[in-house]
């Protein structure tokens, strides 16, 4: 164990032995020099989406143009976060985070100096900000992973929430801003300049950091391979699918508000810029105390299952009142409440994403989960600005906060994970398979590679109760079945001995001995239950046998390795014969 691994475990263990405030992460210097770094962020990205909506309420009057800018950004997130999160988990974090930060500069500086010599256009607008989305899509995996590797594990979830608040503290600030800056300069092109400013902040900070990098024997993952992975881990894992369906329920309804918000201000109540900017702010400022004062209380006292299930219900309700009330002062109210609602909501569905994967798969994973969540935003803003454009903004409102409602019942079969269920899966079994025992050693990209493994089972136990033996070791093994799929194997199946029926061989194929031994790294302390119990119907003084076979290429040099040199030699022998 190193130095920094040790003095790590002892801050994990003194954290363990009080009580965790909500701001106990800003006690590492370094976590908390980058959260202040991206408050600016925060708050030049929140004058910059205020500033976009406000600018395309200039350019057009359509909700759906209005409800399609909200689009652009989330549609960058689907179609980049799952490569970012493979990008995330292969390469340089820092770096990748410099330069996609010195990216999102250029682009933000674009588009202020084109909204000031008013060359703007609604489909420009679009385009520059899905290129911000962009931008943002490549970094936010790697972003939170780098904030994750500087506290200690009890920290996490307050972590985690202080990235909400971090957010949400731009929301507070950025919109009120906007509202001044508009009110003395009638041009959203310079709050797009002081946007792009903002990432110059964040650059230093990152510059000035340098990670110590864990050394490992295996070599880096390949992009393609490491978004395979992710995938292949969502697929098989109930708990992280759980997330992901309560995660849709949400934020297809819960998308309305955002997406109508610009309009039903301007048009419907006609507030102005500064009072549009009083709204936004409200609502990051509900969103900062909700984060930093009642979730960490409700931790305490009730379940993450109870603070979605509540929060929900308080977000459906501030998007009816929104929709019946034209008192500023009252929205004012309604705002903060949905900020507080639209936080708590996060944090439960971003810390149980966290709880619910290992840490070999933690950045693609948590992409995976952007990708959908954000698709979910995408596609609801979609259907409410068009439900919005044939009716009107209050009554989509009130069909989406009902919707909201009636997606809580996905709960019933769907649960957040538990802290019980979490500590199992964060908990590494690495050390639980041995090394395989090779007489020869294969490169690590050899491959693919088929694994043995032969299990006996008791001719007694057979006898006794044929079929319910039988029954419940195949059960076992389609359990098993799901954990090696997850970690690596593109087939599997399981074979009867013909010759003898009490014996019987589970077979498993991956890309390449690399990939396997990734396997091991991969196995955690849930899997070894599943694991536990295949082999509790295995009988004998050893355990099942293992073997391991790597594919042979067939040579290609020789000439007599194909059919067409093996026919020109026996025809130039036959010649021969015959003179």
């Amino acid at each position: 164990m190193t130095t920094n691994d040790k003095n790590q475990q002892k801050e994990e263990i003194n954290s363990g032995e009080k009580k965790l405030s909500g701001f106990s992460p800003l006690s590492h210097p370094i976590y908390k020099t980058l959260w202040f770094a991206t408050i600016g962020a925060n708050i030049g990205n929140a004058m910059h989406d205020v500033g976009a909506l406000w600018l395309m309420t200039n350019l057009t009057q359509s909700p759906l143009m209005v409800a399609l800018l909200q689009t652009s950004t989330a549609l960058a997130m689907v179609l980049l976060s799952l490569f970012a999160g493979g990008l995330a988990d292969v390469v340089d974090r820092r770096k990748l985070l410099l330069i996609t930060q010195g990216y999102m500069f250029i682009v933000a500086i674009t588009l202020g100096f084109l909204t000031i010599g008013e060359l703007i256009t609604p489909t420009t607008l679009l385009l520059l900000t899905f290129m911000l989305g962009a931008g943002a899509a490549i970094s936010i995996p790697s972003s939170i992973a780098i904030t994750l590797e500087m506290v200690t594990k009890p920290e996490i979830p307050a972590t985690i929430t202080l990235g909400g608040v971090s957010l949400n503290i731009g929301r507070a600030v950025g919109p009120a801003i906007f509202g001044f800056i508009i009110a003395s300069l009638a041009n959203p092109g310079f709050v797009f300049i002081i946007n792009a400013l903002s990432f110059i902040g964040l650059i230093i900070a990152l510059s000035r950091w340098h990670p110590s990098h864990e050394k490992t024997s295996m070599p880096a993952e390949h992009i393609v391979g490491a978004m395979k992975a992710g995938v292949r881990y969502l697929i098989r894992a109930p708990a992280v699918q759980s997330i992901i369906i309560r995660a849709i329920s949400f934020t297809i309804f819960g998308a309305a508000l955002f997406a109508l918000l610009p309009s039903l201000m301007r048009y419907e109540l006609g507030f102005d810029s500064l009072e549009f900017g009083f709204m936004l702010g409200s609502l990051g400022t509900g969103a900062i105390i909700g984060g930093t004062l009642i979730l960490p209380y409700l931790r305490e006292k009730i379940s993450t299952e109870w603070h979605f299930f509540g929060a929900t219900i308080l977000f459906a309700a501030v998007m009816i009142l929104l929709a019946s009330s034209n008192d500023f002062i009252f929205l004012l109210g309604i705002m903060f409440a949905g900020g507080i609602a639209w936080i708590i909501v996060m944090a439960s569905l971003n810390v149980s994403m966290y709880k619910a994967n290992p840490k070999w798969v933690g950045a693609r994973s948590l992409a995976t989960y952007t990708t959908i969540f954000q698709g979910g935003l995408a596609a609801g803003s979609v259907i409410w600005g068009s439900v919005a454009a044939n009716f009107d903004e209050r009554t989509a409102l009130i069909i989406a906060a009902i919707g909201l409602g009636l997606g809580l019942l996905t709960g019933l079969k769907f649960k957040l994970i538990s802290d019980i269920q979490s500590k199992s899966i964060k908990e590494s079994a690495a050390m639980y398979w041995s090394s395989p025992t090779m007489l020869f050693e294969p490169s690590l990209e050899e491959g693919p590679v088929l694994v043995k493994i032969e299990y006996k089972i008791d001719k007694e136990q057979q006898q006794q109760n044929n079929k319910k033996i039988l029954n419940d070791f195949l059960i076992a093994l389609r359990d098993l079945s799901k954990i090696r799929k997850r970690d690596g194997a593109i087939q599997w199946g399981i074979y009867r001995d013909g010759t003898d029926p009490h014996i019987f061989v589970e077979t498993f194929v991956v890309e390449s001995w690399a990939e396997h031994l990734r396997q091991h790294e991969r196995l955690t302390a849930a899997d070894i239950e599943i694991l536990d119990k295949v082999r509790s119907f295995h009988v004998g003084d050893k355990p099942p046998v293992v073997t391991h076979y790597v594919a042979e290429p067939f040579p290609t040099t020789s000439k007599y390795s194909i059919g067409k040199g093996i026919d020109k030699k026996e025809t130039e022998e036959n010649n021969t014969n015959e003179k």
